[in-house]
């Protein structure tokens, strides 16, 4: 249940909306594209961060270790347990797993709740993202040319 596929759709109206679209200075310094919190040394400190709080945004070396850590925080973390309930459940019925199923149930995600939830959808209604739930990744060939 808990390592199962996150909907292309969420995935990308995630990161448009975390890093803006890929302009924010998280994006862009850090590669960070879903705007993870941090409480360790290692991360950028929002600019007008509350006095009060004391998180950074994670850093990565490479985006594709952003989009790990994104996959391994809503795969484990307990905030997103419904998430992954919901997605075992549309599995077991056999139906297709798509964004707009599941995006209420990200909530947790931000500090502002199901005003976010509402932006998810918009986004990914405005710009078509359930077009992508449907893409398939086509096998890596390696150096020796079979596909893994």
């Amino acid at each position: 249940m808990r390592m199962d596929i996150i909907p292309v759709s969420i995935a990308l109206a995630q990161a448009a909306n975390e890093s803006g679209w890929g302009t924010s200075r998280f994006a862009l310094e850090g590669n960070a594209l879903f705007g993870q919190w941090t409480w360790s040394k290692k991360g950028l400190s929002p600019k007008n961060k509350d006095p009060n709080q004391s998180h950074k945004i994670l850093q990565f070396q490479i985006l594709k270790a952003s989009v790990k850590a994104y996959k391994n925080n809503l795969n484990t973390h307990n905030a997103y347990k419904e998430f992954r309930e919901v997605r075992a459940q549309l599995r077991q019925e056999d139906k297709q797993i798509t964004g707009l199923d599941l995006t209420k149930y990200l909530k947790n995600y931000a500090s502002i709740g199901e005003k976010y939830v509402k932006i998810l959808e918009d986004i990914i209604t405005n710009n078509s993202l359930t077009d992508f739930d449907k893409a398939k990744m086509l096998p890596v060939k390696s150096k020796q040319g079979v596909a893994l």
